[in-house]
């Protein structure tokens, strides 16, 4: 397969003026990947730009733009495996080969569009109509995380070495995860330890990184459990033993305690607190539904 050729950030400045002049309303998009990373000096050039839209109207409005500026939105069949597992909402393509992965509120079906990545985000261009908010460093480290390709892990290590604020990187995962009801701990864990053992960038929190897993996953290995109808320790600790050791499961179960997932009755009984449950099942949803 012919590699796809990359782009400079003066040629998608030129092409963000021609989509600014074909909108008929202001559209503010968050911008992530390649496109900041030029932005800030890290890349030459990038072979596409990932956006992200708020809402299912700013994705149509973005759509139908760029089709009046020329563009071809692309069909599954088009696409190498690389970009189908991003699960772009849409991928456009002029005649130059320059593409626009557009996403609505969740990149790659992991890592939502969050306040708090918006709270980050800063100006990057802004014209008439168009005005694109470039993700924060810490964030874009996040995202590409989550995904198993090569070029990633060089992103990573091309953001991490120009210095970056673990803590914000930490904390957004702790909020990803919990809307998701997922460990994304876990797998930032094993992308930080490629990145040491291929370009010797150590990441300073893979300690805190993997007590966190290592926490997350004994509690819903617990919550799995407690859902079967084991509803004591006892219980817990008899249908675990092949995996968790009696002290793992006091552990998880104090940590559960102090989140408030579940409650002891006097008896020793254990039941998940259903207003949590239902919190919990309504985030997962509004992140997840494209």
């Amino acid at each position: 397969m012919t590699p796809r050729k990359e782009f400079s950030p003066d040629y998608i400045d030129r092409e963000l003026d021609r989509l600014d002049s074909v909108l008929v309303s202001h559209l503010a998009v968050y911008v992530a990947g390649g496109y900041v990373m030029a932005r800030l000096g890290l890349k030459p050039a990038t072979k596409d730009i990932d956006v992200i839209l708020e809402d299912k109207r700013q994705f149509e409005s973005l759509v139908s733009a760029l089709k009046d500026a020329g563009y071809k939105e692309l069909t599954p069949r088009m696409l190498a495996k690389p970009y189908l597992k991003l699960s772009a909402s849409a991928v456009l393509e002029n005649d130059d080969g320059f593409r626009w992965d557009v996403f609505e509120r969740v990149v790659a079906d992991k890592i939502a569009l969050t306040g708090t990545m918006r709270s980050r985000a800063k100006p990057g261009y802004r014209k008439t109509r168009l005005t694109l908010l470039l993700l924060s460093k810490e964030d874009i480290f996040l995202m590409k995380s989550v995904t198993d390709r090569d070029r990633d892990l060089e992103d990573m290590f091309l953001l991490g070495r120009t210095g970056l604020n673990y803590n914000v990187v930490l904390e957004e995962c702790k909020i990803q995860s919990e809307l998701t009801d997922s460990v994304w701990e876990s797998g930032l864990y094993d992308r930080c330890e490629e990145l040491d053992s291929r370009y010797g960038l150590k990441v300073p929190f893979m300690r805190k990184l993997r007590m966190i897993a290592d926490e997350k996953h004994m509690t819903r290995a617990l919550m799995n459990l407690i859902r079967e109808g084991h509803d004591s320790e006892k219980a817990l600790i008899e249908a675990s033993k092949d995996k968790l050791k009696p002290s793992d499961v006091k552990f998880g179960l104090d940590a559960l305690l102090k989140k408030g997932v579940i409650k002891v009755t006097k008896r020793g009984k254990i039941a998940i607190r259903p207003a949590r449950a239902e919190r919990r099942s309504e985030a997962k949803d509004a992140v997840q539904k494209k």
